[in-house]
């Protein structure tokens, strides 16, 4: 299996950089062909966007070559909280159009600590609903995706806590000693999706499509009257 895996990589003071080494390594020791993109230079292969709307053309572009996408998701990744609402809107739509175009997607989001914004809101729902999997450090903040992010519980997996994860089981970031009760290794990610990506201008459009419903009902939800004024 081809895999890319999109990261923080080293040498890069990033958590989730010395995450994305021990996941090529157990890629890698398991026969699979993987190549690292990471969101700034370093000793990755490669470099580019991996946040906003240039995050989602990269990973759009990059969707033929692989067979599946593990994202160890950190600094300058998917989010970026510090422009507008609408924006973030915006760009969390076309990244969940890019991910979709995916056979197979996974990210490791870890405690959420180190995703920017932490992911939530209605940019978080959005994409992280075009993921097949996310996984988490424990059962705390998988409730979290699941209550507030609205991601179904079936597509949350709380890693395992060893740095050998058993056969099968899809790397993830350790969260030191488990819980009582915590979860067993993750299972087997879900089967492959059907691939028939659209062209990247027919998906660009669906993009505005659903921006434009959306900002008629962030618009709606304004004009309603708060309990004070009923």
């Amino acid at each position: 299996m081809r895999i890319l895996v999109a990261a923080p990589y080293p040498p890069a003071a990033d958590p989730a950089a010395r995450e994305a080494v021990r996941a090529v390594e157990r890629f890698v020791a398991r026969g699979h062909e993987v190549e690292v993109l990471s969101p700034l230079p370093s000793a990755a292969g490669a470099h580019a966007p991996l946040a906003g709307l240039r995050g989602a053309v990269t990973l759009a572009r990059q969707a033929r070559r692989f067979d599946a996408l593990y994202l160890l998701v950190g600094r300058h990744m998917l989010f970026r909280p510090e422009v507008p609402q609408l924006r973030r809107i915006l760009d969390s739509l076309a990244l969940a159009a890019a991910l979709r175009r995916w056979g197979r997607t996974t990210a490791d989001v870890g405690d959420l600590s180190d995703v920017p914004g932490s992911g939530g809101g209605l940019s978080g729902r959005i994409v992280w609903g075009a993921l097949d999997q996310v996984l988490v450090s424990g059962e705390q903040v998988r409730g979290h995706l699941s209550a507030l992010a609205r991601v179904r519980p079936s597509r949350i997996a709380v890693t395992a806590p060893s740095e050998e994860p058993a056969t099968g089981a899809t790397p993830g970031r350790a969260a030191g000693a488990p819980a009582a009760g915590a979860s067993a290794p993750p299972p087997e990610l879900p089967p492959w999706k059907a691939s028939t990506p659209a062209d990247w201008v027919d998906l660009m459009a669906q993009v505005r499509e659903r921006a434009a419903r959306d900002r008629k009902h962030l618009e709606a939800a304004n004009r309603r009257p708060g309990p004070a004024a009923r």
